[in-house]
Protein backbone atom coordinates (compact mmCIF):
# COMPACT_ATOMS: atom_id res chain seq x y z
CA UNK A 1 0.00 0.00 0.00
CA UNK A 2 2.81 2.41 0.86
CA UNK A 3 4.55 1.53 -2.40
CA UNK A 4 1.40 2.41 -4.35
CA UNK A 5 1.15 5.75 -2.54
CA UNK A 6 4.81 6.48 -3.27
CA UNK A 7 4.30 5.62 -6.94
CA UNK A 8 1.25 7.88 -7.11
CA UNK A 9 3.22 10.73 -5.56
CA UNK A 10 6.06 10.34 -8.09
CA UNK A 11 3.62 10.19 -10.99
CA UNK A 12 1.82 13.31 -9.72
CA UNK A 13 5.11 15.21 -9.47
CA UNK A 14 6.06 14.13 -12.99
CA UNK A 15 2.69 15.24 -14.34
CA UNK A 16 3.06 18.64 -12.64
CA UNK A 17 6.58 19.05 -14.04
CA UNK A 18 5.43 18.13 -17.56
CA UNK A 19 2.47 20.50 -17.30
CA UNK A 20 4.70 23.31 -15.99
CA UNK A 21 7.23 22.75 -18.78
CA UNK A 22 4.45 22.76 -21.38
CA UNK A 23 2.95 25.97 -19.98
CA UNK A 24 6.36 27.64 -19.83
CA UNK A 25 6.98 26.68 -23.46
CA UNK A 26 3.56 27.99 -24.44
CA UNK A 27 4.21 31.32 -22.70
CA UNK A 28 7.62 31.59 -24.39
CA UNK A 29 6.11 30.88 -27.81
CA UNK A 30 3.32 33.41 -27.14
CA UNK A 31 5.82 36.08 -26.11
CA UNK A 32 7.96 35.33 -29.17
CA UNK A 33 4.93 35.60 -31.44
CA UNK A 34 4.00 38.96 -29.91
CA UNK A 35 7.56 40.23 -30.43
CA UNK A 36 7.63 39.05 -34.05
CA UNK A 37 4.18 40.51 -34.73
CA UNK A 38 5.16 43.88 -33.29
CA UNK A 39 8.43 43.94 -35.24
CA UNK A 40 6.48 43.31 -38.46
CA UNK A 41 3.83 45.96 -37.83
CA UNK A 42 3.33 48.79 -40.30
CA UNK A 43 4.38 52.21 -39.05
CA UNK A 44 4.88 55.34 -41.15
CA UNK A 45 5.91 58.75 -39.89
CA UNK A 46 5.00 61.86 -41.89
CA UNK A 47 7.21 64.92 -41.35
CA UNK A 48 8.56 68.06 -43.07
CA UNK A 49 5.12 68.77 -44.56
CA UNK A 50 4.70 72.01 -46.50
CA UNK A 51 2.29 73.60 -48.96
CA UNK A 52 3.27 76.73 -50.91
CA UNK A 53 1.28 78.94 -53.29
CA UNK A 54 2.68 81.41 -55.82
CA UNK A 55 0.98 84.64 -56.80
CA UNK A 56 -0.29 83.13 -60.07
CA UNK A 57 -2.06 80.35 -58.13
CA UNK A 58 0.50 77.61 -58.80
CA UNK A 59 0.78 75.41 -55.70
CA UNK A 60 3.18 72.74 -54.46
CA UNK A 61 3.05 70.31 -51.55
CA UNK A 62 6.00 68.46 -50.05
CA UNK A 63 6.32 65.77 -47.40
CA UNK A 64 8.79 63.22 -46.03
CA UNK A 65 7.50 59.69 -45.34
CA UNK A 66 9.64 57.48 -43.10
CA UNK A 67 8.94 53.73 -42.85
CA UNK A 68 9.64 52.95 -39.19
CA UNK A 69 7.89 49.57 -39.19
CA UNK A 70 9.27 46.09 -39.64
CA UNK A 71 7.95 45.47 -43.14
CA UNK A 72 7.81 47.08 -46.56
CA UNK A 73 4.67 49.04 -47.43
CA UNK A 74 2.94 50.15 -50.61
CA UNK A 75 1.61 53.70 -50.78
CA UNK A 76 -1.50 53.42 -52.93
CA UNK A 77 -3.06 56.87 -52.58
CA UNK A 78 -2.31 60.42 -51.39
CA UNK A 79 -4.90 63.09 -50.65
CA UNK A 80 -4.48 66.81 -50.04
CA UNK A 81 -7.44 68.66 -48.56
CA UNK A 82 -9.52 65.52 -49.18
CA UNK A 83 -8.77 65.50 -52.92
CA UNK A 84 -6.93 62.50 -54.36
CA UNK A 85 -3.65 63.40 -56.06
CA UNK A 86 -2.92 62.18 -59.59
CA UNK A 87 0.24 60.05 -59.79
CA UNK A 88 1.52 62.12 -62.72
CA UNK A 89 1.70 65.20 -60.46
CA UNK A 90 3.90 63.40 -57.91
CA UNK A 91 7.70 63.49 -57.96
CA UNK A 92 9.53 61.34 -55.44
CA UNK A 93 12.97 60.41 -54.11
CA UNK A 94 13.87 57.31 -52.08
CA UNK A 95 16.47 57.69 -49.32
CA UNK A 96 18.11 55.06 -47.12
CA UNK A 97 18.25 57.53 -44.21
CA UNK A 98 15.79 59.90 -42.57
CA UNK A 99 15.72 63.53 -43.64
CA UNK A 100 17.02 66.00 -41.05
CA UNK A 101 16.66 69.31 -42.92
CA UNK A 102 13.41 71.04 -43.83
CA UNK A 103 12.03 70.72 -47.34
CA UNK A 104 12.15 73.92 -49.37
CA UNK A 105 9.79 75.29 -52.00
CA UNK A 106 10.60 74.38 -55.61
CA UNK A 107 12.59 77.05 -57.42
CA UNK A 108 11.79 75.31 -60.70
CA UNK A 109 9.95 72.26 -62.03
CA UNK A 110 13.13 70.85 -63.52
CA UNK A 111 13.41 67.67 -61.46
CA UNK A 112 16.93 66.71 -62.51
CA UNK A 113 19.48 67.80 -59.90
CA UNK A 114 16.58 69.29 -57.95
CA UNK A 115 17.26 71.16 -54.69
CA UNK A 116 14.79 69.78 -52.14
CA UNK A 117 16.60 70.78 -48.94
CA UNK A 118 18.99 73.68 -48.52
CA UNK A 119 22.15 72.75 -50.42
CA UNK A 120 20.93 69.19 -51.14
CA UNK A 121 20.35 68.20 -54.77
CA UNK A 122 19.00 64.94 -56.23
CA UNK A 123 17.07 63.75 -59.27
CA UNK A 124 13.38 63.02 -58.60
CA UNK A 125 11.24 60.45 -60.42
CA UNK A 126 7.75 61.17 -61.71
CA UNK A 127 5.06 58.94 -60.22
CA UNK A 128 3.03 56.57 -62.37
CA UNK A 129 1.59 54.01 -59.96
CA UNK A 130 1.66 52.79 -56.35
CA UNK A 131 4.93 53.57 -54.53
CA UNK A 132 6.92 50.91 -52.65
CA UNK A 133 8.68 52.06 -49.48
CA UNK A 134 11.07 49.55 -47.91
CA UNK A 135 11.37 49.13 -44.16
CA UNK A 136 13.82 51.67 -42.74
CA UNK A 137 13.78 53.87 -45.86
CA UNK A 138 12.44 57.40 -46.33
CA UNK A 139 10.60 58.85 -49.32
CA UNK A 140 10.53 62.57 -50.15
CA UNK A 141 7.50 63.58 -52.20
CA UNK A 142 6.64 66.78 -54.06
CA UNK A 143 3.17 67.32 -55.53
CA UNK A 144 2.24 69.83 -58.23
CA UNK A 145 -1.13 71.62 -57.87
CA UNK A 146 -2.36 69.52 -54.91
CA UNK A 147 -5.94 69.44 -53.65
CA UNK A 148 -7.24 72.45 -55.57
CA UNK A 149 -5.06 74.67 -53.37
CA UNK A 150 -5.01 78.32 -54.47
CA UNK A 151 -4.23 81.83 -53.29
CA UNK A 152 -7.48 81.95 -51.32
CA UNK A 153 -6.16 79.09 -49.13
CA UNK A 154 -3.20 81.09 -47.78
CA UNK A 155 -3.05 80.73 -43.99
CA UNK A 156 -5.47 77.81 -44.02
CA UNK A 157 -4.70 74.54 -42.21
CA UNK A 158 -4.81 71.63 -44.67
CA UNK A 159 -4.52 67.85 -44.27
CA UNK A 160 -2.08 65.68 -46.23
CA UNK A 161 -3.14 62.02 -46.01
CA UNK A 162 -1.15 58.98 -47.12
CA UNK A 163 -2.97 55.67 -47.68
CA UNK A 164 -1.60 52.12 -47.66
CA UNK A 165 -3.46 48.82 -47.99
CA UNK A 166 -3.76 48.56 -44.19
CA UNK A 167 -3.90 52.10 -42.81
CA UNK A 168 -3.98 55.82 -43.45
CA UNK A 169 -1.72 58.51 -42.01
CA UNK A 170 -2.50 62.21 -41.86
CA UNK A 171 -0.71 65.44 -40.91
CA UNK A 172 -1.72 69.09 -41.00
CA UNK A 173 0.18 72.05 -42.37
CA UNK A 174 -0.51 75.72 -43.04
CA UNK A 175 -0.60 76.96 -46.63
CA UNK A 176 2.20 79.50 -47.11
CA UNK A 177 3.13 82.02 -49.76
CA UNK A 178 5.98 81.03 -52.06
CA UNK A 179 6.58 84.60 -53.20
CA UNK A 180 10.13 85.53 -52.27
CA UNK A 181 13.13 87.11 -53.91
CA UNK A 182 15.80 84.76 -55.28
CA UNK A 183 19.41 85.70 -55.99
CA UNK A 184 20.96 84.63 -59.30
CA UNK A 185 24.49 84.83 -60.64
CA UNK A 186 25.29 85.86 -64.22
CA UNK A 187 28.71 85.04 -65.66
CA UNK A 188 29.75 86.70 -68.91
CA UNK A 189 32.74 88.00 -70.87
CA UNK A 190 33.03 91.77 -71.14
CA UNK A 191 35.40 94.14 -72.92
CA UNK A 192 38.58 92.44 -74.16
CA UNK A 193 36.99 89.10 -73.15
CA UNK A 194 37.56 89.72 -69.43
CA UNK A 195 35.45 87.42 -67.23
CA UNK A 196 32.76 88.95 -65.02
CA UNK A 197 30.23 87.65 -62.49
CA UNK A 198 27.26 89.67 -61.22
CA UNK A 199 24.51 88.74 -58.77
CA UNK A 200 20.97 90.11 -59.14
CA UNK A 201 17.53 89.65 -57.61
CA UNK A 202 14.68 88.01 -59.53
CA UNK A 203 11.24 87.69 -57.95
CA UNK A 204 9.25 84.47 -58.31
CA UNK A 205 6.92 86.27 -60.74
CA UNK A 206 9.90 86.84 -63.07
CA UNK A 207 10.44 90.53 -62.35
CA UNK A 208 14.14 91.48 -62.39
CA UNK A 209 15.03 94.22 -59.95
CA UNK A 210 17.31 97.05 -61.03
CA UNK A 211 19.72 96.47 -58.18
CA UNK A 212 22.99 94.64 -58.78
CA UNK A 213 23.88 93.02 -55.48
CA UNK A 214 27.56 92.45 -56.21
CA UNK A 215 30.02 92.06 -59.08
CA UNK A 216 33.38 90.39 -59.59
CA UNK A 217 35.92 90.38 -62.41
CA UNK A 218 37.11 86.79 -62.04
CA UNK A 219 39.65 86.95 -64.90
CA UNK A 220 41.28 90.22 -65.94
CA UNK A 221 42.95 88.74 -69.04
CA UNK A 222 40.56 86.37 -70.78
CA UNK A 223 37.35 84.76 -69.55
CA UNK A 224 35.51 83.68 -72.68
CA UNK A 225 32.27 81.60 -72.73
CA UNK A 226 31.90 81.25 -68.95
CA UNK A 227 29.52 78.69 -67.43
CA UNK A 228 28.39 78.40 -63.80
CA UNK A 229 28.53 74.80 -62.54
CA UNK A 230 27.07 73.50 -59.29
CA UNK A 231 29.69 71.61 -57.25
CA UNK A 232 27.94 70.77 -53.96
CA UNK A 233 25.76 72.45 -51.36
CA UNK A 234 26.28 76.23 -51.78
CA UNK A 235 29.52 75.87 -53.75
CA UNK A 236 29.60 76.80 -57.45
CA UNK A 237 32.41 76.96 -59.99
CA UNK A 238 32.89 79.01 -63.16
CA UNK A 239 34.30 77.13 -66.15
CA UNK A 240 35.53 79.20 -69.09
CA UNK A 241 38.03 79.41 -71.95
CA UNK A 242 41.20 81.24 -70.97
Amino acid sequence: MNKNKASSTVISVLIILVAFTFLAGTVTMYATNITLTRSQQEQLRLTKQNIWVYGDGTAFAAISIENMGGRDVVIDKIQVQGVEVEWSTIYYLRRSTALSNSLIRPRSTYWFDFEYASGTFKTFTQGSNDLLLASGDTMVIYIISPGNIGVDDLGKSVDITVFTANAEYSVECTVKSAETIDIYGIAYSGDDDDGFLKTIEIATNGIITNTIIDSLEFDTVKGKTPRIIHVSNDIYAIAYSG
